[in-house]
């Protein structure tokens, strides 16, 4: 359960980081 969590929290903490990237490399237009 306490694994299953963990595991959870990560997911979301590398989804959020990856969405403030393309957001930031967008901003500065180096994405299309």
């Amino acid at each position: 359960s306490a694994l299953i969590m963990a595991a959870a929290l990560a997911a979301a903490l590398v989804g959020i980081i990856g969405l403030i990237q393309r957001i930031t490399l967008k901003r500065m237009g180096m994405a299309p």
